[in-house]
This record gives C-alpha cells, sequence and structure tokens, in this order.
C-alpha cells in the first residue's frame, strides 16, 4: 500500500510495458508474514501456494512445527508462512492492466522454503509438501514449484 510502491505500479517502465502483455501464469500476492524462520538468502525457493477451501474461520496453519520441520531439514536455509491480503494485492495499477489479458492466479496463502540448491531443495520436496498440505487445515494445495534466484537487490541499492 506504500505510495513508492503503488507509484512504482503506475509508473511501469519501459521494458515493463513491453513484457507485461506476455506474461503468463503470473503470480503477485501482497502477504503479511505470520511465521519466519532461518537466517540468509536461500538459491532456490519451493513456493507451495493454497486457497481456501472452505469458510475463513475454520483454516488454521499449523505454522510452529511446519517451521521447524523445514528449516531442521539438510540444506535449508529458511522458511517462511505468508497469508495474501487481497485488498493490496487487488488494487487495479497501469501495470495490472498491460497484462489483464494474461491472466493473474490468485492464492490466499503462501508456504516458501529457501535451499541451498536445487538438488537439495528437490530431495526433500515431497516430505516437505506432505506436512504442509497436513498443516494447512482448510487450505488446498493450488501451485508446488521450485524456482532459482537470478538477482537480488540490498536495500541500499533501492
Amino acid at each position: 500500500r506504500s505510495p513508492a510502491y503503488l507509484e512504482r505500479l503506475n509508473a511501469p517502465t519501459d521494458w515493463t510495458q513491453q513484457m507485461a502483455p506476455a506474461f503468463q501464469d503470473f503470480q503477485r500476492g501482497a502477504c503479511r508474514c505470520t511465521a519466519s524462520e532461518g537466517a540468509g538468502l536461500g538459491g532456490v525457493v519451493l513456493a507451495l501456494r493454497f486457497n481456501l477451501d472452505g469458510p475463513a474461520d475454520k483454516a488454521r496453519i499449523d505454522s510452529g512445527r511446519l517451521i521447524a520441520d523445514a528449516t531442521a531439514a539438510e540444506g535449508i536455509s529458511a522458511a517462511h508462512i505468508g497469508l495474501c491480503e487481497h485488498a493490496i494485492t487487488d488494487v487495479e495499477t497501469r501495470e495490472r492492466a498491460a497484462r489483464s489479458a494474461t491472466g493473474e492466479n490468485r492464492y490466499d496463502a503462501v508456504f516458501l522454503v529457501e535451499g541451498m540448491s536445487h538438488a537439495e531443495l528437490q530431495a526433500t520436496r515431497a516430505v516437505l509438501v506432505k506436512r504442509a498440505v497436513a498443516a494447512f487445515a482448510g487450505h488446498a494445495l493450488a501451485h508446488a514449484e521450485i524456482y532459482d534466484l537470478a538477482f537480488a537487490l540490498r536495500e541500499s541499492d533501492l
């Protein structure tokens, strides 16, 4: 909701304006972090996106055990749980309008597990997914994918 963030989305760069219409399977969610443990920045991340599967007041996330189990696994540097803030994510901006024909998938919660390498994260993926599905009561797993970090900015770079 910050003015700087909305200003950026309402004044997309030339590159964004050229590329946005070609985006496919676009995912963005402004999430409130509800649990986080670990240190550093992993080179790969397992992103599990969940949607509510019933009334929101019946949904529960057993985050403590899930986060502890994830960060105890070999090669895992950090784990985080976020709840999507739809009132923020769904704000109409020029950037969003530029990719309106490409579709945007909505989700309600996310579990992010940062790893040291693709191989190590892949080795624990099945166990992490099984534990996350059990911990996210009242949610259905919508997407599970491993992503590689391509670029990172420090706060001083902004």
